[in-house]
């Protein structure tokens, strides 16, 4: 069973003829145009992944017209909820594996373009529609040798001269050679610069063992130096553990009091929210 994924095909949505250049003579041109590119390159028996905005009314057709059973939405917001019910699984986001093992590849798809995704630092892949190829050059001089894609309609018409999905296969050959623009190596320069943890402070004090203090919640910096002084204190001097536990939960519960007091002086001055905007009956936002 193979993967494929495309996006965007707006089916019986009059206004993407003239917003997406789709020259066809009408729109229901269009929609048969699609499915049967679709019927075309996805097989019974393998699987379709759709990134968002498949239909402006409904689904039910397009899916009996579809040789391909075993198809997944990830929500667009074009996409109305009642579509879920009609696909094999329907998500905001979802993760699949493509490509064969030991060198099987993470892919994350969401209709939105995402800067950082699942394990982008450990070069997993990103697919995406909503932009309609209209953002691939920003994208990549922003991010160069990201390893992320538009997979919708209009970027497979620039790409291979044709709409239609593109296959797991393409995938690996497009996004596979690019370094990635999210190396681990940033993270780890970075972290190895942050102070270590549970160090309580520059000097040592002879005969004194230091503890591994974890950090004590939201506490600012000031609150949580003492504590760790008290703590160090303590345990030169011999006090009793549970007095020092005493003293931390008295300390987190005025930290919880003074931020519920915030919360509620937030509430309290919060400017009403104004009705819901009409979206003219596009169900999801």
């Amino acid at each position: 069973m193979r993967n494929h994924f495309t996006a965007d095909l707006h089916l019986d949505h009059e206004n993407v003829l003239e917003m997406s250049g789709r020259l066809f003579p009408n729109i229901q041109a269009h929609d048969d145009h699609m499915i049967a590119q679709l019927n075309k390159f996805v097989p019974y028996g393998d699987r379709l992944f759709i990134l968002g905005d498949v239909a402006w009314f409904s689904v039910e057709n397009f899916l009996d017209r579809l040789l391909c059973k075993d198809v997944h939405l990830i929500w667009g917001n074009h996409d109305r909820n009642n579509f879920g019910k009609k696909f094999k699984t329907a998500e905001d986001v979802s993760i699949v594996k493509i490509g064969q093992k030991p060198n099987q590849h993470s892919v994350f798809m969401s209709h939105y373009p995402h800067a950082y995704w699942p394990s982008s630092h450990h070069g997993a892949f990103h697919l995406y529609g909503h932009c309609h190829r209209q953002r691939e050059a920003t994208l990549d001089a922003v991010f160069p040798g990201r390893r992320a894609m538009d997979v919708g309609v209009d970027n497979s018409l620039f790409i291979f001269g044709e709409y239609r999905p593109f296959t797991e296969g393409e995938i690996i050959a497009f996004l596979g050679h690019r370094p990635g623009h999210d190396g681990i190596e940033f993270y780890n320069e970075f972290q190895a610069k942050l102070p270590k943890y549970g160090h309580a402070g520059p000097e040592s004090t002879p005969g004194v063992t230091r503890r591994r203090i974890r950090p004590l919640g939201d506490l600012d910096e000031l609150k949580a130096k003492a504590i760790q002084q008290a703590i160090l204190e303590a345990d030169a001097s011999n006090v009793p553990k549970d007095m020092i536990r005493d003293i931390i939960g008295k300390l987190r519960e005025m930290e919880q009091a003074e931020e519920y007091e915030r919360t509620e002086r937030i509430r309290r001055n919060r400017v009403p929210q104004p009705e819901p905007l009409d979206f003219g009956g596009q169900s999801r936002p």
